[in-house]
């Protein structure tokens, strides 16, 4: 009986764990519209750091649904403007490729331009999830922090790199990767955001 006790580690452990995947399938679902995969991110972040890091009370499906209409229009034309950016950089990295465009190295001038890309859109959400303003305003929070705090941005691309990866050579872990993504943005985020609030 005492494994079933709600205040054994063990258990509370364990239901973390549940909601935590239940949050990451939420996301999925949330950002199948591609147009949605901002607000879906930002609305995973929020929902993380207020039930699991903060503690607070509220189901997941409560909070996530709050947030995500809370985040959607500051991120709708955000997420528009990265995913087409980065779509015409794909398919230049492509162009590379198929020897369409004959000087090589731009290949890899695309690449980290799309990794630059993504960080920077990651750290936008993040700071969506976290802060209310303009859009505009957001924008420009995002690239100052983004260069103020060079470590924290370093580590959101090394985070998009191995997500990238791990969803590439094992993609059964598409189903994990959103919860992972905002445990790890959360982790390194967090720290800096607080400075501000």
């Amino acid at each position: 009986m005492k494994v079933f006790n709600l205040n054994n580690p063990v258990y509370q452990t364990v239901v973390k764990l549940v909601d935590l995947f239940y949050l990451s399938v939420l996301m999925l679902l949330f950002a199948t519209p591609v147009l949605t995969m901002g607000a879906a991110f930002s609305a995973g972040y929020y929902t993380y750091q207020k039930l699991f890091s903060d503690n607070e009370e509220g189901g997941v499906t409560h909070t996530f649904w709050l947030s995500f209409k809370d985040n959607f229009l500051g991120s709708l034309p955000v997420t528009i403007g990265a995913l087409v950016l980065m779509s015409v950089l794909y398919v230049n990295i492509q162009a590379v490729d198929k020897g369409l465009l004959t000087i090589h190295f731009m290949k890899y001038v695309f690449m980290g331009l799309l990794i630059l890309l993504a960080t920077y859109w990651l750290l936008y959400l993040c700071l969506n999830a976290r802060f209310a303003s303009t859009i505009r305003q957001r924008l420009i929070t995002t690239l100052s922090m983004s260069l103020m705090y060079l470590p924290l941005t370093i580590v959101l691309a090394i985070l998009v790199v191995v997500a990238y990866f791990v969803v590439t050579i094992v993609p059964i872990t598409i189903v994990l990767l959103p919860a992972g993504l905002v445990f790890v943005a959360n982790m390194f985020c967090e720290p800096v955001f607080r400075r501000y609030m």
